[in-house]
């Protein structure tokens, strides 16, 4: 079985989709495991961070994950996947004890706070702890970009297991890091003791990674400024990375990705 870890619900077809594709095109069980889906919290008011996003999503303030979730769904079927959701609060919801918003518009490029490495980190290592252990291939984020929930899903996925992950190049931070639209990021320090592997793609597997990517509707405004913009986009950065990179560790390089 593979293991996608996504921090939210659009990282796997986003940074994965024509591998994920490929997969189970094969004949291969590919579980996409979502940590940040759970509910808008009630009675609370919306940080800085919270109203943004819901305004690029555009599915209204009663409950915008409720949509997301179906969002998600419809793709691991386009995909062949099957979808797990864990329910952990997207880090625009999270508070301190006090209440307080963790992250108010610092949650791209900014630190994990105290609360979160104390509290969502440990409790996640646990959530992944047996996933992690009844699969045969782990794939989790660079991190690419410093998102905070990024950042979070591969410590929690290091600390889970005594064997490394699969890293997958979180898309489109890595095109918007390439064109200047983001602060530069460290690859160098993201990637020690790990080696690049790119993943040849059919026509049919970016043609899914681009289908299923357009399927999450909520999203297109947010990472492309408008949908008809975002399948050129990604074609080129496909292009440009022959296929999809991923970086492994010698260990476990006989996971089979044939580039």
């Amino acid at each position: 079985m593979h293991l996608f870890l996504s921090p939210h619900l659009d990282d796997i077809a986003l940074s994965c989709g024509g591998l994920v594709h490929q997969l189970t095109g094969a004949g291969e069980r590919v579980v996409i495991v979502t940590v940040c889906t759970g509910d808008t919290p009630r009675g609370v008011a919306l940080s800085e961070a919270a109203r943004h996003v819901h305004w690029e999503w555009q599915l209204g303030e009663d409950n915008p994950y409720a949509a997301r979730r179906a969002e998600d769904e419809r793709v691991c079927a386009v995909l062949g996947a099957e979808p797990l959701h864990l329910g952990f609060l997207d880090a625009v919801y999270r508070v301190d004890a006090h209440g307080a918003p963790l992250y108010t518009r610092n949650f791209i490029g900014g630190a994990v706070q105290d609360a979160d490495w104390h509290g969502m980190y440990f409790a996640l290592i646990a959530r992944l702890r047996p996933l992690i252990a009844a699969a045969q291939h782990v794939y989790c984020p660079l991190a690419i970009g410093g998102h905070v929930d990024h950042v979070l899903v591969r410590s929690a996925a290091e600390a889970a297991t005594v064997r490394r992950p699969v890293y997958y190049e979180d898309y489109p931070y890595a095109q918007k890091i390439a064109a200047g639209q983001l602060l530069a990021v460290d690859l160098a320090a993201l990637t020690r003791g790990l080696s690049p592997q790119r993943v040849t793609l059919s026509s049919e597997d970016v043609d899914a990674r681009v289908k299923a990517i357009e399927r999450y509707r909520s999203q297109q405004f947010a990472l492309f400024e408008d949908a008809a913009s975002m399948p050129a986009k990604v074609r080129a950065y496909v292009a440009e990375a022959g296929g999809e990179r991923y970086y492994y560790v010698d260990t476990i390089s006989a996971l089979g990705l044939q580039g």
